[in-house]
């Protein structure tokens, strides 16, 4: 019951707002004289139809991270759309899903879409034949995520990466800063003791003993 709940809130997240605001109009209308006393709480109805529209889709999310099965997921075809956000293009990604259970279903995911969890901004490569983890509840196989946590070696080192370039441009910036050099070597530190790449892995430590030489 709590699933299906979550999963209607998140995906009519637009729609309950104005429903509820009519709702509110209509009962203050008809029924302000015979009721007087009930007409406050009707303009509760608005209150819960804002809170839906800005938290309903990480409550559903939040919820089947916590809940869900495991499966996995590739990437078959990327098609362009005309759509922009934020003047960036919006792509949709045509996939394959494996559940638990063995079954197969095709699907879609945007690159605009708000289907990665707890990250909602992560650095994950689709490429065709790209595969990643997912989330999901038994029956409502439709409304997965694609879980970011720690537990996925490859978002989080990518993650960590943009800390360290991040921190190497200030660094760069002023290398006599003793501030920005610390927290680049910091940022590296923490880079080395994560099961990532080895090559990038050999050649922050090199830059790692120029700074100390330095």
């Amino acid at each position: 019951m709590q699933t299906h709940l979550l999963s209607f809130l998140s995906n009519y997240s637009f729609f309950i707002l104005p429903i509820c605001v009519f709702i509110t109009v209509f009962g203050v209308m008809f029924f302000r004289k015979k009721f007087p006393r009930a007409i406050p709480l009707l303009f509760l109805l608005p209150l819960f139809g804002v809170v839906c529209l800005i938290y309903a889709k990480d409550w559903h999310a939040s919820h089947v991270f916590k809940n869900g099965l495991t499966g996995e997921g590739v990437i078959l075809e990327s098609v362009p759309t005309n759509n922009y956000v934020n003047h960036v293009q919006v792509i949709q990604f045509n996939c394959l899903l494996k559940l638990a259970d063995g079954r197969q279903m095709r699907t879609s995911i945007e690159n605009s879409s708000d289907i990665f969890y707890p990250n909602k901004n992560p650095l994950m490569s689709f490429g065709v034949g790209k595969k990643f983890p997912i989330r999901y509840m038994a029956g409502d196989e439709s409304n997965f995520i694609i879980p970011t946590d720690v537990s996925n070696p490859e978002e989080n080192c990518n993650q960590l990466l943009l800390k360290v370039s991040s921190a190497q441009a200030t660094y760069n910036l002023d290398k006599s800063n003793a501030h920005n050099k610390n927290e680049f070597k910091e940022a590296i530190e923490y880079y080395l003791t994560q099961p990532c790449d080895t090559n990038m892995q050999t050649a922050f430590s090199l830059l790692l003993q120029q700074m100390d030489v330095n």
